[in-house]
């Protein structure tokens, strides 16, 4: 049996949602259905996510499942097993823009940088570096590059979007790669 369980109207998950969820517990586990719908739901509350102190972990269902088929089928340890392996929202967001790209070339790796650029700065705060530098690893591990080559990425990222790194959704990386690319592709080459 799972307890505390809480269902959305399929993916409909909103600001209004995790402000009640605020007000009871401390963390999340968001799961979805393994399908694009379900994915992009996990991703919604990235916009929000950091106005309310709860945490956010997002659970990673087998393809073609759903939290209601995984329980029927394997009963409610089965659905703990996958819960044990969530992992936090931004991670998961990172993640899931790593895996859209190619990155077996370094034009790939750089398009994946620059789509984490949006990810990362929701923790570009002071308060927030722990877990911002935790991201940064985790990006540059999964990107096979130095971390210093990200940090400087995500910097210059910053610095040239001309507004404070916390807004940074839509960040747009203009003529600010003609240094940091030639340093990733000495590295990478």
């Amino acid at each position: 049996m799972l307890f505390r369980s809480v269902a959305t109207l399929g993916t409909a998950m909103t600001e209004n949602h995790f402000e009640l969820l605020n007000r009871f517990c401390d963390r999340v586990y968001l799961a979805f259905d393994a399908d694009r719908a379900g994915v992009d739901a996990a991703l919604r509350p990235i916009e929000f996510w950091n106005r309310f102190k709860v945490e956010v972990m997002v659970v990673t269902l087998p393809e073609g499942e759903d939290p209601a088929s995984l329980v029927e089928k394997g009963g409610a340890s089965a659905f703990r097993g996958f819960q044990d392996r969530a992992e936090p929202l931004l991670d998961f967001a990172a993640r899931k823009k790593i895996e859209g790209c190619d990155t077996s070339t370094p034009l790939g790796r750089r398009r994946a940088m620059e789509g984490c650029v949006p990810i990362i700065a929701k923790v570009s705060s002071e308060d927030m570096r722990p877990v911002r530098n935790d991201l940064l690893r985790k990006v540059a591990g999964q990107l096979d590059m130095p971390l210093e080559t990200v940090e400087v990425y995500m910097r210059e990222a910053s610095r040239l979007s001309g507004r404070p790194a916390e807004r940074g959704a839509g960040v747009e990386i203009p003529a600010m790669w003609q240094k940091v690319e030639k340093e990733a592709l000495r590295v990478l080459l």
